[in-house]
């Protein structure tokens, strides 16, 4: 910008730094206990960072609900525990273009807990010759067993329900103590039976989650196992010579990307997509 005093011909030049519309915070939440929260507002693609308490957020995932946008963000687990429930703290957002904005905000009441252990598979009624090597696999139609202990709050209330799903969001089904999915040990335990075939129907597959649903807040996800359908082998005529080739015969053998026999085989063969016939 050029700058001249009045009656005078020479010019001054000021240079000046645009910037682009500011983003707005509406709200900041976050959960006791958690290594992440969610910033609501408008223009969130602008922050660069956020601090809280001393605590560093960094940006994850930016969508947009409505009107409106929610910025995802995450910090280090092992810092978190300087934030307690109820705590009155101001966030001090850092735009990209170096301007930094502040917003008060509440850490709010930590969310439900579980401490997932001692997990069994139990088969289900269809035979079949393969055999599963990682015991994070769950066949289809076989059930998943599982001891679930409340760690926040330190009790298993009568009416709390799990939620289990697939990880894509396709498939959920609640399990609780009313309909005997889950089993009481005492108050603070339960057992957990899940049925995939009879809650998610036969196409549901992929890594399961689960997380506690009756409460306010929800609890976060949990990994709990992979499910997925099994081809079964009815017969076949195998080859243990390196050189020759093996027949299988069975059903759903499009499920199979390739079969060999033995770590020596020569003719390891790749199995097409919405392959129905014997295998050769």
């Amino acid at each position: 910008m050029a700058v001249k005093q009045y009656g005078s011909d020479r010019s001054d030049e000021v240079e000046l730094h645009s910037y682009a519309e500011a983003a707005h915070l509406d709200k900041l939440r976050i959960n006791a206990g958690d290594f992440q929260g969610t910033l609501a507002g408008t223009r969130l693609d602008q922050v660069a960072a956020v601090e809280l308490s001393g605590v560093h957020f960094a940006p994850a995932e930016l969508t947009r609900v409505d009107t409106k946008d929610e910025l995802r963000l995450t910090t280090d687990v092992n810092h978190v525990s300087s934030l307690h429930a109820g705590d009155k703290v101001t966030a001090r957002a850092s735009l990209k273009d170096g301007r930094t904005l502040n917003l008060e905000a509440t850490i709010e009441e930590p969310r439900p807990k579980l401490l997932c252990f001692n997990k069994s598979i139990q088969p289900g009624p269809s035979v079949s010759e393969i055999q599963l090597g990682n015991q994070d696999e769950l066949p289809q139609d076989g059930k998943l067993v599982f001891f679930l202990k409340s760690e926040i709050p330190d009790t298993f209330s009568r009416t709390q329900k799990i939620e289990v799903g697939t990880a894509d969001g396709a498939y959920d089904v609640s399990l609780s103590l009313n309909d005997g999915s889950l089993l009481a040990q005492d108050a603070h335990t339960v057992v957990a039976t899940l049925d995939p075939l009879k809650s998610f129907g036969p196409a549901a597959f992929g890594p399961l989650r689960f997380r506690v649903s009756t409460a306010t807040p929800t609890g976060d996800w949990a990994a709990a196992r992979n499910v997925g359908a099994i081809p079964g082998i009815t017969g076949g005529a195998l080859s243990y010579e390196p050189d020759k080739q093996c027949v299988l015969s069975g059903t759903n053998l499009f499920l199979i990307s390739f079969r060999r026999i033995g770590s020596g085989i020569k003719h390891s063969v790749p199995v097409p997509g919405r392959f129905l016939s014997t295998l050769n």
